[in-house]
């Protein structure tokens, strides 16, 4: 075919169809996309209106004027309920890790997220304190069903904050850190 102009000019046509047609391709995977439904996510907004979101188990943040909400560099699978710290500097989310849920901490500009808690223990539902060093979250670490428990940042040291009947979750402090505000579930109540 290579000694006919006619179809040589047609094949130079079909490359350039191509890369324009690939070219396209790629600026539309950057495109605006709206969710107008969706069940079991969750959001939090930083002071300076920034938006944290997760969404099929990655973890996006939204800039302040709007924009591509960009994924968190090598994320964990699954990831999910992420908080803004108090400054709006880092991020808490739980994570699937070896079978188990475990807090991670995502400081913005690094690398990658580290992870905040290990073991056999299902931790879920983290919130900062306003003083940005403690996280609370709810656990099942003594088998007792799931209570809350507190993690010192600095230190890595975890205690229980709670020790009721049934289950406590969801915890989150008020702005001052003097009240704890939380769901407990006992007796399908």
């Amino acid at each position: 075919l290579d000694r006919y102009p006619a179809a040589t000019l047609s094949r130079s046509l079909l490359r350039a169809g191509l890369t324009v047609f690939l070219l396209l391709s790629a600026f539309a995977a950057e495109a605006q996309v709206s969710l107008t439904r969706g069940t079991n996510f969750s959001l939090d907004v930083a002071a300076d209106g920034r938006i944290v979101f997760d969404l099929l188990g990655e973890i996006r943040v939204i800039p302040r004027r709007g924009g591509v909400a960009r994924a968190i560099p090598d994320g964990p699978a699954g990831a999910r309920r992420p908080r803004w710290s108090p400054a709006g500097d880092a991020i808490v989310f739980q994570a699937r890790n070896g079978g188990q849920e475990q807090l991670w901490r995502y400081d913005i500009g690094e690398a990658s997220p580290r992870q905040l808690t290990v073991g056999r223990f299902f931790d879920h539902h983290p919130s900062w304190h306003p003083d940005g060093d403690r996280i609370v979250f709810s656990s099942d670490r003594l088998d007792t069903g799931f209570d809350l428990w507190e993690l010192d940042l600095t230190t890595g040291l975890a205690w229980r904050i709670s020790d009721l009947p049934g289950d406590e979750s969801e915890p989150v402090w008020s702005s001052d850190g003097d009240d704890l505000v939380y769901i407990h579930r006992l007796d399908g109540k």
